[in-house]
């Protein structure tokens, strides 16, 4: 049997609460046998709901290491894939029947492509139980324009010259691999594309904890300095006999420019621009919510509590 020309790569650490993205991934338009599952967990057992399909190529990593970084359960992905074109989607997402149908028509007209597919979320307070597509297509909406890790789909040769997802020990938990493979990819000159149309959908569930979030502004530093150095080799990857040499002493820059987002003004570092981010959100709460209910979402934006 011929090998698959997609592969599908999901990752886990223990932590899904629901497998739902396996089911929507494993019922597509594209013939069965033109893609495969791989579904990997960072810790030593892989969830019996996913682990017992036949459909699904499992790996567990055995790492016990705290917090997960997970670079290293998506390179294992690499290594197993058979497939041509990589899928690496959000492992509690759902999708529409004919992504990956789409997906292979547009990497088949260009070679050296990075797709994406925006991730649109559910509000919470739009949540309910069950992963309904139709329902979740009514009620998510664009949280993350820039939202890198929602669904990534790009050539395993891209993957692998890039030596794959970065593994330095503070790429973990509440991490940007997302954002420093779209440097690097752009840096290693792939033409890079937002899918006009295409969309997966992404249930509410609750946020990590906020110690997900320490290692927030050493990712940010390497991914700036790539940016300014046109480096797209990991520092810590696939092979280690080909790893991009890393010094954390480096200089860095401290004069970044004011980037505007959705969320208002982006700086480097600093709760007021944190804070600025959270007011303008809030604001937007006002026509839905009126004033009693508008206040009281600005209070809690600008108290930090959501």
């Amino acid at each position: 049997m011929a090998d698959p020309i997609i592969s599908v790569i999901m990752v886990d650490g223990g932590f899904r609460e629901s497998f739902h993205a396996v089911d929507y991934f494993s019922e597509q338009s594209l013939a069965r046998d033109r893609f495969e599952i791989i579904w990997v967990d960072y810790t030593d057992r892989v969830a019996p709901e996913v682990a017992r399909r036949s459909d699904v190529r499992s790996f567990a990593l055995g790492r016990t290491d705290e917090p997960q970084a997970l670079g290293y359960a998506y390179n294992k992905g690499i290594c197993e894939a058979k497939g041509e074109i990589l899928v690496i989607p959000d492992g509690d997402v759902a999708c529409p029947p004919d992504l990956l149908e789409t997906v292979l028509d547009e990497h088949s007209r260009t070679e050296d492509l990075l797709l994406y597919v925006l991730r649109l979320d559910q509000p919470a307070e739009r949540y309910r139980p069950g992963w309904d597509l139709e329902h979740l297509k009514s009620t998510c909406t664009i949280r993350h324009t820039y939202n890198f890790g929602g669904c990534t789909t790009i050539r395993r040769r891209w993957m692998l010259k890039m030596n794959g997802y970065e593994q330095l020990p503070f790429f973990a938990g509440y991490h940007y691999l997302g954002g420093d493979n779209y440097i690097r990819s752009k840096n290693l000159g792939l033409k890079i594309k937002w899918h006009p149309t295409l969309r997966v959908y992404h249930p509410w569930h609750p946020v990590p904890p906020r110690e997900k979030f320490d290692t927030v502004q050493q990712m940010e530093q390497v991914i700036r300095q790539r940016a300014v150095t046109w480096q797209w080799l990991a520092y810590d990857g696939i092979d280690p006999g080909r790893n991009a040499p890393y010094d954390p002493e480096a200089p860095v820059r401290t004069d970044w420019p004011r980037v505007s987002t959705e969320y208002g003004p982006f700086f480097p570092r600093g709760e007021a621009a944190a804070k600025g981010s959270r007011l303008k959100r809030a604001v937007l709460f006002f026509p839905r919510h009126g004033l009693i209910g508008g206040m009281k979402r600005l209070a809690g934006r600008l108290s930090g509590r959501s």
